[in-house]
């Protein structure tokens, strides 16, 4: 059958399909619309009709079921935050991108290494290297917001936490008969010299350079 005609329940809907018309599709058949919506509608629920007509007289319609939510944004889903033994709590700040949505309530962090407030749309962030557990550690920031269809958001914070002297990677796992190796730095990411090393229990042999490399023979 051939399509005679494409009718739209509003003229938002936009179709990239501008030669529909004439083009023959058998039963059982699919056909690809694409195309897309020019809304500018309040959030809220609304459906939008696209009618083909057929030479033999039939018609058939699709129907886009479509949810339009509040367009807003953090200025960072996720902070980091590098820190190093004996450093004073770090702050840093997220910006709550929208027109007209507003954070109802204090934000909520969900260790206690972290603490956060907002002024306004702004949210910062402050960790407290001091109450920070292992060398790595993750936490979240929750935020509400006036919007029903998108009440809350979450920002995720890392923490990586520095001592005088630091492996990278941190630890090395090794196969019989492989080398790996280490690099040794200080506290802001300069090699450090490695005058002796030994392994325990013992058996992998050691070799370091003057660059702060420590390679691992377990052979």
């Amino acid at each position: 059958m051939a399509i005679t005609r494409v009718r739209r329940s509003c003229d938002c809907t936009v179709l990239d399909q501008q030669g529909l018309e004439g083009v023959s599709i058998g039963p059982g058949e699919s056909l690809p619309i694409t195309g897309f919506l020019e809304s500018g509608v309040s959030p809220g629920d609304l459906t939008r009709v696209i009618l083909l007509e057929f030479a033999n007289g039939q018609k058939h319609q699709a129907t886009l079921s479509l949810r339009v939510i509040s367009g807003y944004q953090l200025s960072a889903d996720s902070l980091r935050f590098d820190v190093t033994d004996g450093e004073m709590p770090q702050t840093k700040e997220v910006l709550l991108i929208g027109a007209e949505t507003a954070i109802v309530a204090a934000p909520q962090a969900a260790v206690d290494w972290i603490s956060a407030r907002n002024d306004g749309k702004l949210v910062s962030v402050t960790v407290d290297p001091a109450a920070v557990r292992g060398r790595r550690s993750f936490g979240t920031v929750t935020i509400l917001t006036d919007d029903p269809q998108v009440p809350s958001a979450g920002i995720t914070v890392e923490v990586n936490r520095f001592s005088e002297i630091n492996f990278y990677p941190p630890r090395l796992f090794l196969l019989r008969g492989r080398t790996g190796s280490l690099r040794v730095t200080d506290a802001i990411g300069n090699a450090v010299e490695i005058s002796g090393a030994r392994s325990a229990p013992p058996g992998l042999a050691l070799k370091f350079e003057a660059n702060g490399r420590l390679d691992v023979d377990s052979a």
